[in-house]
């Protein structure tokens, strides 16, 4: 399971939002929970993509009305994350402008979303989910 092994105290925070120029914050390691704050802010919002860079990879997440689709872009490969107790069948979230079909598996809560940043940024393990190569 890839984990953020931070070599660096900075991260990257990248937020695009349908119909407003993409954002770009440097978050430095004694402000780290503002990340979690953020996302959690973000959660009602339609077709919004987090782009969270650090020395060890990007976690980009989905998020659309309170549903979160991550993935993780890292030195040692590509990552979807793959929910503790996935459901059958697909979710619809607005990516990129799109109407989306997601497989549920794929698919969290922003409170889980908040959960992986909070882990993936400490190096700590998961929730509850697990990374799935692409």
């Amino acid at each position: 399971m890839p984990e953020a092994t931070l070599t660096s105290d900075a991260v990257t925070v990248r937020i695009e939002r349908r119909g407003h120029p993409a954002e770009v914050r440097t978050v430095t390691d004694d402000n780290r929970s503002s990340v979690e704050e953020l996302l959690a802010g973000l959660s009602d919002e339609t077709d919004v993509i987090l782009g969270l860079e650090t020395d060890a990879g990007t976690l980009l997440i989905a998020l659309d009305r309170a549903k979160a689709t991550i993935g993780l872009d890292s030195l040692d490969g590509t990552y979807q994350y793959v929910a503790g107790e996935p459901g059958d069948g697909h979710a619809t979230l607005i990516v990129g402008g799109q109407q989306t079909d997601i497989d549920r598996r794929y698919v969290v809560g922003t409170s889980e979303a908040v959960d992986v940043v909070r882990a993936w940024l400490s190096g700590s393990p998961l929730p509850a989910g697990e990374w799935e190569r692409r």
